[in-house]
């Protein structure tokens, strides 16, 4: 994978739902929402530029592309059907770690959020009243909190280290005066800071993706998530399984039930790693398996923009209007309520 373009969907993965092949080259159909379906080359599908690089560092992308072999060679046994490699839990929970953390999914997924949730902030801020009341009862339930803002204000402007305590102390005294100059100047900055917010998060997405691949591109604290499922191969004689961009499906239990990618304390009933159009790869407790049809439709609402498929037909169509209903870490009401515990809090 070393270059300029980076696969965050391998390509040893995509070939499984190839509709056909010319030479050395491989070709799918590519599902987008609300866009007519597409064939395509796989070079030009699941890759970025740079992806996995930043700043002429390359480190994880080297590491990504040292750790491809293996997880390589394993989807191929698995392919042919080989007992030992679905019998080997530990290196499959490794394979299942690794494609849900290099994806450009689960980059997005946490940009998204973030984006979200300043958004929701910003509307916050601009509301001179509500943010004001809740400053004020921030500040008078914990006078430290005020202090420390203070202080760090003050050490960007370079004033000596022995002033800080009485200028800080002077003021504390004043903040009641100060408020009202500093709360009518708040929707202009909520404006500045909204404007900004797409260029926060995309950077913040990227540089702390492509730091924690370069410590790892396969967690243990990940891997043991999945190390107690029982995995087995399912073939699938009626329906042409896609592959999403979360390349894997979780499934756990409660009102959700399906997301693209798992957090700690998910509790968890299966998952689903498409390894070609007729074979599926999953991992259960208590033998917890959905119908080949439903696991479609979870692939394509766990996928956050595409799914690939084998073939163009009706039933891909059918799903394709799905895609993204399951995508995000976190729902929109969830973020409005997080923002709302944050007004009510003190």
């Amino acid at each position: 994978m070393s270059g300029k373009r980076h696969h965050y969907i391998p390509q040893f993965l995509q070939r499984g739902f190839a509709s056909h092949s010319c030479r050395d080259e491989f070709y799918t159909w590519v599902y987008r929402k609300n866009t007519l379906p597409f064939n395509a080359n796989i070079a030009n599908t699941g890759v970025e530029g740079h992806f996995y690089s930043q700043d002429g560092d390359c480190e994880a992308d080297d590491r990504i592309t040292e750790a491809e072999n293996a997880y390589s060679l394993l989807v191929e046994a698995l392919r042919h059907g080989s007992k030992d490699a679905v019998n080997d839990s530990l290196s499959l929970s490794r394979l299942v770690t690794h494609l849900e953390l290099r994806t450009r999914h689960f980059r997005q997924s946490f940009s998204n959020t973030a984006s979200l949730v300043m958004e929701e902030l910003a509307q916050f801020m601009a509301d001179e009243q509500a943010f004001g009341s809740y400053m004020t009862r921030r500040i008078k339930s914990d006078p430290s909190f005020m202090r420390g803002v203070i202080a760090d204000e003050l050490r960007k402007r370079n004033l000596p280290e022995s002033l800080l305590p009485y200028l800080v102390e002077v003021s504390q005294t004043h903040w009641e005066q100060m408020l009202p100059a500093l709360l009518a100047d708040l929707p202009l900055m909520a404006e500045r800071f909204r404007a900004e917010i797409p260029k926060i998060a995309k950077g913040g997405g990227k540089s702390g993706h492509i730091k924690a691949l370069k410590e790892t591109p396969t967690p243990e604290a990940m891997v043991e998530r999945y190390q107690d499922l029982e995995y087995c191969l399912l073939q699938s004689k009626e329906v042409a399984l896609p592959l999403g961009d979360s390349a894997v499906v979780i499934q756990i239990e409660g009102e959700r039930r399906f997301k693209p990618l798992c957090e700690k304390d998910d509790p968890i009933s299966a998952l689903y790693l498409p390894l070609s159009s007729d074979l599926i790869l999953v991992g259960s407790k208590n033998k917890t398996i959905l119908d080949m049809s439903s696991i479609s439709m979870a692939i394509a609402q766990c996928s956050l923009e595409y799914f690939i498929s084998n073939t163009e037909n009706d039933a891909n169509k059918l799903i394709q209007s799905h895609i993204g209903e399951r995508a995000h870490l976190l729902t929109e009401d969830q973020i409005c309520n997080l923002i709302t515990e944050l007004k009510v809090d003190c």
